[in-house]
């Protein structure tokens, strides 16, 4: 074992030395041949991989700290300042060639204004939301090219930016708003946005509103919207309506809570306990709209689809019974929605068959749902349609709707009969990202489908770039619109307000009471009558050509219903308190 080793090792050493010798002598050979003979040395070296360098190409690199000498030195420490600018109680010594990158202050030092020989310049600022921290960001961006902005501090940049005609600066802004936009900041973007003229970023924070006022996580936005900004998203036809109209009114319930309680920090699942609650505290006859308190709030209550929102008894017991709207400015809701259902019921009316963008989105009804996964779904929504049970299935990214007139599928209302019905409709699809933005959508346009008894068509076939979870957007209309008949907004009469009872002194009135908006009652009640009349008659009719004409359980009770109204209602004076 020793004699092996003994052999090993000045083997080793030969061989080492061998290779330093040939270091050595290569090493020789290069430095002999300094004059650069780069053929014959990469002939003698291995095979290496050609690197092709483009020399005619020119590379930009920031030299950062030549931007950042200059912020410090000459913006935060004025050294050779040759103006000084007056403003919030402060000295700002700048330097008039930085200054005229400002569209402000180009105009004032270049021309003949008494400012341009100015040594200090007063600058007035009438802007409430310009402060002292908004000032110095804007006037350092003139001095470096980067901002660092935070959402609270954005509108008062964007506000000194506007002053001091920074365009770039207004831009970048714009860009950060829409970047950051989300429960907490869409209703002061969006005011900020109309106060300083920028309509894109304006759209863009109302759109955002639209799609996630009724998302269970936005709640804290209601306390930010004000009673003139709510009129506006209720009555969108962009409105994003989770699940059905109903859900709306709801929605104004919680808003008007949190709008009256604006600490109040408790859990979700105690919400609609604490509204409830809220509006228990009335006493009296009074309802709430018709408080002090309540009639800031009619106006959004008033842009309500209110044919969709009261579709059956049980909704008109329940809106009765919150004691937020008089029953007495229902009226013409109920007869709206009975003259409908006779129109449709006997025959007279068999879907729309040409409407306008404008008319279709002003009149359809609302409704949406979240799809969690891609998994098969098959749902409807509640509520009266006209006799369409309309049945959405989504299975394999295909979207369709089928007319449902089977009676094993239970559904709780009638269902026509008549062999074909056309209806106008609107579905999208749409993902979200976590901010709420939209980031993709896919929308099957305003499109006129007739249907016939248990027919389904297929409405939109999803690519597969969509994701989890989808949210499925519907606008329908089922009946057509009649220009004879307005859409029934709520009858409202402030019959104890002081400012009505001088208004009908004035105008010598006092037969009349006040009324904010109405639908003209007196023709809906010849209707009501006309249609009343020509139903029983067909009802004892023993034509057996002609289709049935009796009515739905929807219509029977509806019929019911506002008899025992009109019976029960007392005849009131309108000076008199209610």
């Amino acid at each position: 074992m020793g004699n092996s080793l003994t052999r090993l090792i000045p083997g080793n050493r030969t061989r080492k030395r061998k290779r330093a010798d040939d270091t050595f002598e290569k090493s020789s050979d290069d430095s002999s041949n300094d004059d650069g003979d780069s053929l014959s040395e990469s002939d003698s070296s291995p095979a290496r991989k050609s690197r092709t360098v483009d020399i005619h190409t020119p590379k930009r690199k920031n030299i950062k700290s030549t931007s950042k000498y200059i912020y410090e030195t000459l913006f935060m420490k004025g050294e050779n300042s040759d103006v000084t600018i007056r403003a919030l109680g402060r000295d700002w010594h700048l330097h008039k060639h930085y200054l005229k990158q400002s569209g402000y202050f180009c105009g004032m030092l270049s021309g003949s204004w008494r400012e341009s020989s100015q040594d200090v310049i007063q600058l007035d600022i009438p802007d409430n939301n310009v402060d002292e921290k908004a000032l110095k960001t804007a006037l350092g961006c003139l001095y470096k090219d980067d901002v660092v902005l935070k959402p609270v501090d954005v509108i008062g940049v964007l506000a000194a930016a506007t002053l001091l005609q920074m365009d770039g600066l207004i831009k970048h802004c714009t860009e950060f708003m829409k970047e950051t936009i989300s429960s907490s900041t869409a209703v002061t973007y969006q005011a900020a946005s109309q106060m300083y003229s920028l309509p894109d970023v304006a759209a863009f924070c109302q759109g955002w509103m639209l799609h996630n006022v009724m998302a269970p996580s936005n709640l804290a936005i209601l306390k930010d919207i004000s009673e003139d900004l709510m009129p506006m998203l209720v009555s969108s036809g962009e409105l994003w309506v989770l699940q059905v109209e109903m859900d709306l009114y709801t929605l104004l319930k919680k808003w008007i809570f949190l709008r009256n309680n604006l600490t109040w920090s408790g859990r979700r699942c105690q919400l609609m306990s604490c509204v409830d609650a809220f509006f228990k505290q009335l006493t009296g006859d009074e309802c709430y709209l018709e408080s002090s308190d309540g009639r800031k709030y009619i106006k959004s209550f008033e842009s309500l689809r209110w044919q969709y929102v009261v579709n059956d008894i049980a909704s008109l017991r329940l809106i009765e019974a919150d004691r937020i709207i008089p029953k007495a400015w229902l009226t013409s809701i109920y007869r709206f929605q009975w003259h409908q259902l006779l129109h449709v019921e006997q025959g007279l009316d068999k879907g729309p068959q040409d409407v306008e963008e404008q008319v279709f989105l002003a009149r359809a009804m609302r409704c949406g749902r979240v799809l969690p996964s891609n998994e098969e779904f098959c749902w409807r929504w509640v509520g009266y349609s006209y006799g369409i049970d309309g049945l959405i299935t989504y299975k394999s990214r295909l979207i369709s709707l089928m007319r449902n007139n089977s009676s094993s599928l239970n559904y709780p209302g009638s269902v026509s009969l008549q062999p074909h019905r056309s209806m106008y409709i609107r579905l999208t699809a749409s993902n979200i990202n976590e901010h709420g933005c939209v980031m993709a959508t896919k929308s099957t346009g305003i499109k006129k489908i007739s249907l016939d008894k248990n027919e389904s068509v297929v409405l939109l076939n999803l690519e597969n770039g969509f994701k989890f979870p989808l949210y499925i957007t519907v606008c329908s209309l089922m009946t057509t619109p009649n220009p004879a008949l307005s859409v029934p907004r709520l009858d409202v009469k402030l019959y104890n307000s002081a400012t009505c009872q001088a208004h009908r002194r004035n105008t010598r009135e006092q037969d009349k009471p006040d009324t904010i908006a109405s639908s003209n009652i007196d023709d809906m009640d010849q209707s009501y009558d006309h249609l009343s009349n020509s139903c029983q008659a067909d009802h004892n009719s023993n034509d057996e050509s002609q289709p049935s004409q009796s009515l739905s359980p929807q219509a029977e009770s509806l019929l019911a219903y506002l008899r025992r109204s009109k019976s029960s209602s007392p005849t009131e004076s309108p000076d008199t308190d209610r």
